[in-house]
């Protein structure tokens, strides 16, 4: 493993702040992986290279509850296929989506990634027009859903998350969300197998 890919949510922060993650050898960067404020749930998707011992560090610079869940790591050989950003589908023109039913996602039938030329894909999600605050998580459907989220979001917000997730041996992906909300979705490219 030469990266982690990890969805990095703060939350309960009473101050603005930021969260930078990296190796653990190497000393502390002055970037950025996610930024925050106060009273709000804030994730971010972030590939970060680990160190020789398979560990990555993290510190924020006010204090912050954190909560990091990994979606999946890569190679220095992985096969990442990259593409001018495809829109998969937005459901502003049909139906929000909330907890039930599931929206799959057909890759086959609205993108070019045909069945078995795809181990995972890396999209950009975006919800929408949400009257409450909630979560949204996006999954393989041959798998369960997953405890976690990969974008938060509150009432009236906009907000976009990237999302690298595996791709079903039927090649679709799943989504849900805890509360209604619109979902856009576009494909900025994939890892082949």
């Amino acid at each position: 493993m030469s990266s982690v890919v990890l969805n990095v949510t703060a939350t309960g922060a009473t101050a603005p702040g930021y969260i930078t993650v990296w190796p653990c050898n190497q000393p502390k960067p002055y970037t950025s992986n996610l930024n925050y404020l106060p009273y709000q749930d804030i994730p971010n998707a972030v590939i970060a290279t680990v160190d020789t011992n398979g560990q990555v560090c993290f510190a924020s610079s006010s204090p912050t509850f954190l909560i990091a869940d990994i979606s999946g790591w890569f190679s220095q050989t992985s096969n990442l296929n990259v593409i001018t950003p495809l829109r998969l589908f937005d459901t502003r023109s049909t139906k929000k989506i909330s907890k039930t039913p599931v929206y799959v996602l057909d890759l086959s039938a609205t993108s070019p990634i045909a069945l078995g030329a795809a181990t995972a894909v890396v999209l950009n999600v975006t919800a929408t027009g949400a009257s409450k605050s909630g979560f949204a998580t996006v999954w393989p459907c041959d798998q369960a859903q997953p405890p976690t989220s990969n974008l938060n979001f509150d009432a009236n917000e906009d907000i976009p998350n990237l999302v690298i997730t595996k791709v079903s041996a039927t090649n679709t992906v799943c989504f849900n969300a805890s509360t209604p909300v619109n979902l856009i979705s576009d494909l900025m490219g994939w890892f082949a197998p």
